[in-house]
């Protein structure tokens, strides 16, 4: 242990086990979908080889652009 690492631990500046994981994400939503709208969902992620959830962000981006009038 070098005399950072103690210094840290005196503080209690460091937990034990593993550290924190950090996330890009703030926040959490989740949605209820129709049988139809899971599907619509399913075939976007397939398509395009992206996961569902960044189908939805994409739309969630495009939706508030669009309303919005940025550019």
């Amino acid at each position: 242990m070098n005399k950072f690492d103690e210094r840290d631990k005196q503080q209690g500046l460091r937990k034990p086990g593993r550290p924190d994981k950090i996330s890009r994400y703030a926040g959490k939503c989740d949605v209820r979908l129709s049988a139809e709208e899971d599907t619509m969902l399913d075939k976007l992620s397939n398509n395009n080889g992206v996961t569902r959830s960044d189908v939805m962000r994409r739309a969630l981006r495009d939706f508030y652009k669009f309303n919005s009038g940025e550019d």
